[in-house]
C-alpha cells in the first residue's frame, strides 16, 4: 500500500479546516500522513487544530503566500507517494475514497492526476462551474479529461516535483488549469473519477472584496501567455477579460478590474519568459476532452 499524503492549505478558517480534517481522518485507509499549511492565519486556527488533531503535521508559513505556494510547501514536506488535496471548506462523502484513488493510480502508470466529483456541500447537487469540461456537460462516468478543479483531486508526487510544482507568481486562481497545460504536454492522463464524491462548502471567509476579479483579470492572461499558441492565448486573454470585466460592473468593482488588466500587461514580459506553447498533439488531446484552449 502506497503512503498517501494529505495536503490541505487553510487560512482563518478553523471551523471549516476541522470538519475537513475530521473528514481525512475517517478515510479506511491505513498507509497515510495529514498536513495541514497555514497560510498566515490570524485566529486561532493553528492551536486549535493542533490541540484537537495531534497527528497533523502543521506548517505555519507566517503571512499568506497564496494557495500554489501552500500547496508547495506541504508537497516539498510530505513523504508519500500519492498527494491528495482538498479545500479546507470541503470534505469527503464516503469513508472508502482514499483506497479508490489509490487504484487508480496503481492502474495506469500514466495516470497523474485524479479530479474528484465536486457537489454543494448544502445542496448536494451538481457544482457547474467545476465540472471539468469547456462545455459544461455533466459526466455520470469515469473519463479523461483536460483540466481539473483544485476544491479536491490527488496528484502522484513524482510527477509533480518533476513539473515544477504549482505556479507560485498566481497567487490565486488559475494554477490548476496551469498545471493542467503542463500536464498535457508531457502526455499524462487526467482521470475525472466521476464515483470519489467530494462536498464543497464554499465558504468566502478570508477572501477579500475584489479578488477573484483581480486574479481572474491577471492570471488567466499569464496562463495562456505561458502555455497556449498565440491565436488561443489572444482569445482567452480577450473572452477572459470581457467576462470578468462584466461581472466587475454587476458588483462594482471596476478598479479591481482595471488593477488586473493592468497587472496582467506588467507582468507579462515574466510570463512569457517561462513560455513554452503546447505542441500539436497535446493541442488535439485537449480539443477531443473538451478542454480550455479559446476560453
Amino acid at each position: 500500500m502506497p503512503l498517501v499524503s494529505y495536503i490541505v492549505i487553510t487560512r482563518n478558517r478553523c471551523d471549516e479546516v476541522s470538519r475537513c480534517l475530521k473528514s481525512l481522518m475517517e478515510q479506511d485507509y491505513p498507509q497515510r500522513e495529514f498536513i495541514l499549511v497555514d497560510n498566515g492565519s490570524t485566529d486561532d486556527t493553528v492551536w486549535k487544530v493542533k490541540r484537537l488533531y495531534p497527528a497533523v503535521r502543521v506548517i505555519v508559513l507566517g503571512r499568506n503566500l497564496g494557495v500554489p505556494a501552500g500547496r508547495n510547501r506541504g508537497v516539498e514536506t510530505a513523504r508519500g507517494d500519492i498527494c491528495v488535496f482538498m479545500d479546507d471548506d470541503a470534505r469527503f462523502m464516503a469513508g472508502d475514497e482514499t483506497q479508490r484513488v489509490v487504484t487508480y493510480f496503481q492502474s495506469n502508470d500514466r495516470t497523474a492526476c485524479v479530479a474528484f466529483r465536486i457537489k454543494g456541500g448544502k445542496t448536494g447537487s451538481e457544482d457547474r462551474k467545476t465540472i471539468p469540461r469547456a462545455d459544461k456537460r455533466i459526466v455520470e462516468e469515469d473519463c479523461q479529461i483536460a483540466y481539473f478543479c483544485g476544491a479536491g483531486f490527488a496528484m502522484r508526487r513524482s510527477v509533480l516535483c518533476d513539473l515544477g510544482y504549482f505556479w507560485e507568481p498566481l497567487i490565486y486562481g488559475g494554477e490548476e488549469l496551469d498545471l493542467s497545460y503542463r500536464l498535457k504536454a508531457a502526455d499524462y492522463q487526467i482521470i475525472y473519477a466521476a464515483s470519489i464524491r467530494v462536498a464543497h462548502d464554499e465558504v468566502a471567509t478570508a477572501r477579500p472584496k475584489g479578488q477573484w476579479i483581480f486574479y481572474q483579470a491577471r492570471n488567466r492572461c499569464w496562463v495562456a501567455a505561458r502555455n497556449l499558441p498565440w491565436h488561443f492565448a489572444l482569445s482567452t486573454t480577450l473572452l477572459w477579460w470581457a467576462w470578468t470585466g462584466w461581472v466587475s460592473l454587476k458588483h462594482r468593482e471596476v478598479n479591481f478590474f482595471i488593477r488586473g488588466v493592468w497587472g496582467a500587461l506588467a507582468g507579462l514580459p515574466f510570463a512569457l519568459r517561462e513560455r513554452q506553447p503546447l505542441r500539436k498533439p497535446a493541442i488535439m488531446a485537449i480539443r477531443r476532452l473538451s478542454g480550455r484552449l479559446w476560453y
